[in-house]
């Protein structure tokens, strides 16, 4: 199928209204379908094509407001890096949350990250390494929980 007969499909199904919600899609083979808050986000300053998508299933129809997606007690998602003996985090850029359901981009090959956050209220954060099958405790982070 060439170029111009796609966009000739493309236009007949946003006249028709039967545009294809990738999203939707996306959120059944999840099997999300019954939580009713469900956000997604890209990591953009990275090479691979990484997505996020955030629930929580602990309140599956309470709405999940968006600072809790961007600061989740947790998880974080940091780069590590070793400088002078000691381990910097270094941040990702993420592009703004939006309802999985509002989601429209075809994903034909990206990583995927489900981050359930139900377990908010049950945390300890450590940063662990794991050497020649021993795991070792590097050190507590330091961030309010």
């Amino acid at each position: 199928m060439g170029i111009k007969q796609k966009a000739i499909d493309l236009a007949k199904q946003r006249v028709l209204g039967t545009t294809v919600h990738h999203g939707r899609q996306l959120r059944s083979d999840l099997g999300l379908n019954k939580i009713k808050y469900v956000w997604i986000r890209k990591i953009i300053n990275i090479s691979l094509t990484t997505y996020i998508i955030t629930y929580d299933s602990r309140y599956p129809s309470t709405y999940l407001p968006r600072f809790k997606i961007k600061n989740p007690l947790s998880s974080s998602f940091r780069q590590l890096k070793k400088v002078g003996g000691k381990n910097v985090f270094k941040d990702f850029k993420f592009t703004p949350a939006i309802d999985l359901n509002e989601f429209d981009v075809r994903i034909d090959s990206a990583h995927i990250i489900v981050q359930d956050l139900a377990g908010e209220k049950f945390i300890d954060k450590k940063l662990f390494e794991c050497r020649n099958g021993k795991l070792n405790l590097l050190e507590r982070l330091n961030e309010t929980i």
